[in-house]
C-alpha cells in the first residue's frame, strides 16, 4: 500500500488530499454506504431477533447476526468518519478518535472474514456425512473465539508501539504498524494477517465453489426441502462471493511490490466497504421470509404516511372552512 501521507500540497495534514472531482463521488459513495449499512444491518438484527424474519438453521442465523454486528461496528469506525471528512473537506474528529479507529479497525474487519468462513464451513458440514449441525452452545463459543482471535491484530499494533495518523490519501486514520521499523513486530503482524485474512479468504473461495455446485444441483429438484436448501445456499454463496470480490483488490495491492497509483490504492480500500452494506440487500433477494418482512414494513410505513397525509389535508380543509366562516361573520 501507499505510505501514509501526513501532509499535502493543498493544505494541512488534516485536509483531504483529493480535489472536488474525486471527493464528490467518493464522498457520496461513503455517505450512502454508511446509511445503507446502519439501516440494513440494524434491520437484519431487529427482524431476525424479534420476528425471526430470516429463515435459516439456528447456527447459520447466529453467524449471520454476528456478521451484521461486525458490519455495524466497521461502519462506525471507518465509512462514517470518512463520509464526514469528505463532506467537511478535512478531518475534525480529534486525536483520540483517530487513535481508536485506526487501532480497532482490525477487529471488525477480521471478524467479517472469520464469520463468513464459519458460515460457509458450517453449511458444508451440513452437506457431508454425518449431516449433523453443531450445537448452539458450540456456535456461541465459536463466535466468542472469533472476536477474541480478531483482536490479535490490534494487540500486536498496540504492543508494537504503533502510532495512528490521519492519511489525506485514504481519508481516514491508519496505524503505522505496516511501516514499523521493528522487523520482529512487522514479521509477526504479517504472519497474523496471513493466518486471519489470506488463508480464510482462500478457504472461503474453495468452500463457496463447492456450495455453488451443490446449489446448482438442488435447483433442479422440486421438493420443498431441496428448494429451501437451494435458497439458503444461494444466500451464503452470495454473501461470501460479494465479500471476496470487495476484499480481493486490496489484498492484491497489499501483496504486490509494484508502485500502485494512489487513487487506485484508495479506491480499492473504499471498495471493501461494499461488503458492509451488501449483505442485507442479498438477504432481501435470496431469503423469502426477510423479503416478505421488508414488504410488510414498507407497506406499513406507506399506509401510515398516506393516512397522516390525508388527516393533515382534512384538518387543513376544516381549518380553512372555519376561517372562511369567521371572515363571513366579520363581514
Amino acid at each position: 500500500m501507499t505510505d501514509t501521507i501526513n501532509g499535502s500540497d493543498n493544505g494541512t495534514s488534516t485536509d483531504v488530499f483529493w480535489g472536488t472531482a474525486e471527493s464528490i463521488p467518493l464522498g457520496c459513495f461513503c455517505f450512502l454506504a454508511t446509511l445503507a449499512s446502519l439501516f440494513g444491518n440494524s434491520l437484519v438484527l431487529y427482524a431476525s431477533i424479534r420476528y425471526n424474519a430470516i429463515k435459516l438453521d439456528d447456527v447459520s442465523l447466529m453467524f449471520v447476526q454476528n456478521l451484521a454486528l461486525a458490519d455495524l461496528t466497521l461502519t462506525l469506525i471507518k465509512p462514517l468518519p470518512i463520509a464526514i471528512t469528505y463532506i467537511l473537506g478535512r478531518y475534525i474528529l480529534g486525536e483520540l478518535w483517530c487513535f481508536m479507529s485506526a487501532q480497532l479497525y482490525y477487529i471488525p474487519a477480521t471478524v467479517n472474514i472469520l464469520t463468513i468462513l464459519a458460515i460457509t464451513s458450517h453449511r458444508l458440514r451440513l452437506l457431508t456425512p454425518p449431516y449433523h449441525s453443531i450445537s448452539k452452545t458450540t456456535a456461541k463459543s465459536i463466535v466468542a473465539l472469533i472476536w477474541l482471535a480478531s483482536s490479535t491484530g490490534t494487540v500486536i499494533s498496540l504492543a508494537g508501539g504503533s502510532s495512528s495518523d490521519f492519511s489525506p490519501v485514504y481519508v481516514t486514520c491508519v496505524s503505522s504498524i505496516s511501516n514499523s521499523d521493528n522487523k520482529t513486530v512487522l514479521f509477526v503482524f504479517k504472519i497474523v494477517y496471513g493466518l486471519f485474512t489470506l488463508l480464510p479468504v482462500l478457504a472461503v473461495i474453495i468452500f463457496s465453489v463447492i456450495l455453488a455446485v451443490v446449489a446448482f444441483k438442488h435447483s433442479k429438484k422440486t421438493s420443498n426441502d431441496h428448494q429451501r436448501s437451494y435458497r439458503a445456499l444461494i444466500l451464503i454463496c452470495s454473501v461470501s462471493g460479494c465479500y471476496v470480490i470487495s476484499l480481493l483488490p486490496i489484498v492484491v495491492i497489499t501483496l504486490t511490490d509494484y508502485d500502485i497509483p494512489p487513487f487506485v490504492d484508495m479506491v480499492s480500500s473504499h471498495l471493501y466497504y461494499i461488503s458492509s452494506f451488501s449483505n442485507p440487500i442479498i438477504y432481501s433477494f435470496t431469503n423469502e421470509e426477510f423479503q416478505n418482512y421488508i414488504k410488510s414494513l414498507l407497506s406499513t410505513f406507506s399506509s401510515r404516511f398516506w393516512k397522516n397525509n390525508r388527516v393533515a389535508n382534512e384538518e387543513m380543509k376544516e381549518n380553512g372552512k372555519l376561517d372562511a366562516e369567521e371572515d363571513a361573520k366579520e363581514d
